[in-house]
């Protein structure tokens, strides 16, 4: 393989200017070598030397967000649906302690993101009275670092370019790291560019998962062709290209059809399948403890089944786990959860689908099916999304969901829907972080519009979560971005509306638990605060049928039509 760890230097070839040439500037060009042109960030002076780069040539995307948990939301909604990074610039400690939350997310969620955090003058002697001392950190990552790939601060323009290669090596690894986060001192960014820099040659970057080998494989297969009630786990492997497909060929050359039971709020896109037994977590029932599990990119699949069954049942079951590898685990939160007991691989997880369906013998019974579905209970919700899933087939429409909203109505659409594809939904936050809705369905429609498939982006978002930020309507509106964004209702924070019911009740007290919990004592007007932003939007009712398929068949024209946002405010 080429070394490009360092290229011949000459000012001539690289065309530059060399006596005006910022470090900033080949930052600039560094990123766009390694196909990052896209910037989203909301302005600070830790980054002008950096942000005058970016909008110079006019050879880069620059988009502007209200707040740095808006400008690192839409990165990740955007990586979600189209597997390409922008860059997130955030400025100095304050930008960062508003992003931490969204940074947090893509952790959880195993989202590759690059992050730019510019920091103040390292050299006292050059910072300005006041805002630069205490826009200074000594260690400015500190506060994110236990949620990292990667994190790192340099003191010169050396170390720093070093950092940037290896976070860009990082993000664009197979294995789904996490973010990234580099620290620029806004200094050197404002230096000329040392020719020592300018040496620095662009990263090599394979991109193939390492792949299990045969022996592993052939022990798997054998388990599963033994196997009288085998059962397979999801999480996020559900998200892979080509993941579905493999799944059912796995099954087909067991000539059974091993029940799946989906876990998680990711981009899985697994459909409710009764042929297949493909079934969500909330909606399953086990009937008997499996004698072989397969647990797929699944982090606790002991804690998991837990919820089903007395995990005492387990102790005879084969437990086999199958992991992308690479996946880091956090010192700082407990995300990883229990360790799965058996045997643990690492490997690219579709290519091990499709050998293990080679080395498999076909059962000549039938297996016992350990897991059904149980009734998804009847609700206001469950038949308004299925009034929105209705209309779309009726009117043919080729839709990607691009946000959950909360547990309840991410539950209902993938239980209501029925996907076509990997990442056709897109999930929840992966952290549990409230604000991501709104600014990650806006990047993701941004990534589908660029990609021009036809598809309409539908963004199904909780109030409480959109009011996190209100102001991502700003970005929606400036940069045009073609969105259903349907603002779920219910005037209230449901979660914790139902915690505190059930303490209320675990104390037999009569406490109301809608204080501090609903929007009893002002309502919000959705519509009114889209109108002031310039986006159109309508009210609803979701239990009109016929009024909701109206409202969502106008949206569709005119997003149609309009190429931009549309609001609609579904009471539930």
């Amino acid at each position: 393989m080429k070394d490009n760890f360092i290229v011949p230097f000459t000012s001539d070839s690289l065309e530059i200017d060399i006596e005006h040439y910022y470090f900033s500037d080949w930052l600039k060009k560094y990123l766009q070598e390694h196909g990052i042109d896209t910037f989203v960030f909301n302005p600070g002076a830790s980054f002008r030397g950096l942000h005058d780069s970016l909008v110079n040539d006019g050879d880069t995307k620059v988009i502007m967000a209200c707040h740095e948990e808006i400008a690192v939301a839409f990165a990740h909604g955007y990586y979600k649906a189209s597997k390409r990074l922008v860059c997130v610039l955030i400025h100095a400690n304050v930008g960062l302690l508003h992003g931490a939350m969204a940074i947090f997310n893509a952790w959880c969620d195993r989202i590759p993101l690059l992050c730019l955090v510019g920091n103040g003058p390292i050299d006292a002697g050059k910072r300005r009275p006041w805002i630069d001392w205490i826009h200074t950190a000594h260690d400015i990552l500190a506060p994110i670092r236990g949620y990292t790939a990667l994190s790192a601060v340099s003191t010169d323009q050396w170390g720093t370019a070093h950092d940037i290669r290896r976070a860009i090596r990082t993000v664009m690894s197979e294995s789904r790291l996490g973010p990234a986060v580099v620290a620029i001192d806004s200094d050197h960014q404002e230096s000329l560019v040392e020719k020592r820099v300018l040496r620095l040659g662009p990263v090599d970057i394979d991109k193939n998962i390492s792949v299990i080998q045969s022996q592993h494989i052939q022990r798997v297969a054998k388990f599963l062709s033994l196997a009288k009630r085998p059962l397979i786990i999801v999480e996020r492997a559900g998200r892979q290209k080509g993941f579905m497909l493999a799944l059912e060929n796995l099954s087909n050359a067991l000539n059974v059809k091993i029940p799946v039971l989906e876990c998680g709020y990711y981009e899985n896109a697994i459909t409710r399948d009764s042929e297949h037994h493909w079934i969500r977590l909330e909606s399953a029932i086990l009937n008997a403890p499996p004698d072989v599990v397969l647990a797929l990119d699944t982090v606790d699949p002991l804690s998991y089944l837990g919820t089903l069954i007395d995990t005492e049942c387990l102790k005879e079951s084969v437990f086999i786990s199958v992991n992308t590898p690479g996946i880091a685990l956090s010192g700082w939160s407990s995300d990883a959860g229990i360790e799965s007991p058996g045997i643990i691989y690492e490997g690219d997880i579709v290519k091990f689908l499709q050998s293990t369906a080679k080395y498999v013998e076909p059962h000549i019974s039938p297996i016992s099916i350990c897991m059904k579905q149980k009734e998804f209970s009847e609700s206001v919700l469950k038949h308004a999304i299925q009034t929105i899933s209705d209309t779309f087939d009726a009117a043919a429409v080729n839709i990607r969901i691009v946000n959950g909203g909360s547990t309840q109505i991410d539950q209902t659409i993938r239980f209501v829907f029925h996907f076509k594809h990997e990442a056709q939904f897109l999930g929840m936050n992966g952290g549990g972080g409230l604000g991501y809705g709104l600014p990650a369905s806006l990047g993701a429609a941004a990534a589908i519009q660029e990609d021009n498939t036809g598809e309409l982006a539908v963004a199904f978002l909780g109030d409480g979560d959109f009011l996190y930020t209100p102001s991502s309507l700003w970005t929606a509106a400036a940069k045009n971005i073609p969105v259903l964004l349907i603002v779920v209702n219910n005037g209230q924070y449901y979660n914790s509306l139902e915690h505190a019911k059930i303490v209320s009740k675990n104390r037999q007290r009569s406490t109301s638990p809608r204080v501090a919990t609903t929007f009893d004592e002002l309502s919000v007007d959705f519509v009114s605060l889209a109108h002031s932003f310039g986006i159109q939007a309508g009210n609803v009712v979701a239990e009109d049928n016929s009024a909701l398929s109206t409202a969502i068949l106008h949206a569709i024209s005119y997003i149609r039509e309009k190429s931009c946002p549309f609001l609609i405010n579904m009471q539930v």
